[in-house]
């Protein structure tokens, strides 16, 4: 590991772990027993993708959908609403 955690995860099902600092392309995001290289830069407070999602994968959070990835998107990856797509709730 590559040190201090800089990122939660709350759930086991989550495929995303939430930054608590800003992360820049390539830094290493570090929680628990767990870290992954970002490939774009993670701004505080928003979530990274754990592993490769094709559209329509379900976006667990928190033990909860939150959304269905709207394209592919890359483990390490920023997932925001420019590639997360809403559910009819």
């Amino acid at each position: 590991m590559s040190g201090a955690s800089n990122a939660v995860i709350i759930h086991p099902d989550d495929n995303v772990v939430t930054v608590t600092e800003d992360i820049p392309t390539d830094g290493t995001v570090v929680w628990g027993t767990g870290e992954i290289r970002a490939t774009t830069p993670i701004p505080y407070g928003h979530k990274i993708a754990l592993r490769p999602l094709v559209a329509g994968d379900a976006v667990i959070k928190y033990g909860h959908l939150i959304g269905r990835a709207a394209g592919p998107i890359a483990a390490g990856e920023h997932i925001h609403q420019h590639n997360l797509s809403k559910e009819d709730w």
